[in-house]
């Protein structure tokens, strides 16, 4: 990361990772300056912290939530995920420090979807994944979203009301647009 003292200046960079493959593939910074990464990890051991919600690896490969200080320290990892394939894509920074992570997922039985969400039951061969976290890591609810087919997730921004906008694409034909939405059908 660079220094305004030292304009492209490295300050510091690590390994992270094991046996499986691992991909970071978004993240944002804190109040705190603390830098929060969103991925995917298909390691089994050593991937997550002391405390982490989820300390096993649930399937072929889990969505991973990592978090470094500034100045390069480990503070939190954990795992997210169910029995299939999960990733996270896209990470968003609330306004009040809360999280939003996105992304896909074949699991069938994925964490902390429950009845009150949008969309309690995975229905396709793919479906998004949005996941809320609160500012120290801990997860507060989750939903699914997309059609039969296959549907991705790869980023997600917030407003200051408190919505959240979800940005990827999709195979599915119906079943994803409102009615008033600007095209109701995929051709």
């Amino acid at each position: 990361f660079p220094s305004h003292d030292r304009p492209g200046g490295l300050l510091w960079a690590t390994y992270m990772g094991g046996s499986g493959n691992e991909d970071f593939s978004d993240a944002v910074i804190d109040a705190q300056q603390n830098i929060w990464i969103a991925g995917t990890t298909g390691t089994s051991t050593g991937m997550t912290t002391t405390g982490a919600y989820q300390t096993t690896l649930g399937g072929g490969g889990d969505a991973w939530l990592v978090k470094f200080s500034s100045t390069g320290t480990l503070m939190y990892a954990t795992y997210f995920g169910g029995s299939g394939t999960d990733e996270f894509k896209g990470i968003n920074l609330e306004a009040d420090g809360d999280l939003n992570l996105v992304g896909s997922t074949t699991s069938t039985s994925f964490p902390l979807v429950f009845a009150g969400v949008h969309k309690t039951v995975f229905n396709g061969l793919s479906d998004v994944i949005l996941i809320h976290f609160s500012n120290n890591g801990v997860p507060e609810w989750g939903t699914y979203y997309g059609g039969t087919l296959n549907d991705y997730s790869y980023d997600v921004v917030s407003d200051l009301g408190g919505n959240i906008f979800v940005i990827g694409n999709t195979f599915s034909d119906t079943g994803l647009s409102t009615p008033n939405g600007y095209k109701t059908l995929n051709d």
